[in-house]
């Protein structure tokens, strides 16, 4: 599966390991895989599928849960660090299409504040500081996913 190959890559450079400021739906950034198993009510349940951690290691896909938001459906992926703390949720979607998903964020975030296209990936990022998170969407062959993570702002630990 070459998707997953790059969904690792990209997992690995779009992942901000930086001090939690907000949080995702029923999880708050630092959570334990507990934690988060107890907020999501039971729908959040162990993940043996392995190619959907880092490629380097950095952080582990320990759970994995049904989602549905906007008219689509995604399998959320949240990611851990090392010192087991959430770090992001990676959602694959499973039902929908990825021009309607990219319609649906920037009717949300506005345009994109950074974007990059390859013939192998497309990525577009926005800085929702209101919420203070990072969403990251990229298209990966026929696949697409939309990853949230916390935003790092100049002045706080782990900005500039």
């Amino acid at each position: 599966m070459r998707a997953v190959g790059f969904t690792s890559a990209l997992v690995s450079n779009l992942i901000a390991l930086c001090p939690a400021m907000a949080d995702w739906q029923y999880t708050k950034w630092g959570m334990t895989p507990q934690q988060v198993m107890s907020a999501s009510k039971g729908a959040a349940v162990a993940n043996a599928d392995r190619s959907l951690d880092a490629s380097d290691g950095s952080v582990k896909t320990e759970l994995v849960a049904p989602y549905q938001a906007g008219g689509f459906q995604f399998r959320a992926g949240f990611m851990f660090g090392r010192d087991e703390k959430l770090k992001a949720v990676n959602l694959a979607l499973q039902s929908g299409s990825c021009p309607s998903l990219l319609g649906s964020l920037t009717s949300t975030y506005g345009p994109e504040q950074s974007k990059s296209n390859t013939s192998a990936l497309q990525i577009a990022a926005w800085w929702d500081q209101k919420h203070a998170n990072r969403v990251n969407y990229a298209v990966i062959g026929s696949h697409c996913y939309v990853q949230y993570s916390p935003l790092s702002l100049p002045g706080q630990p782990g900005g500039l």
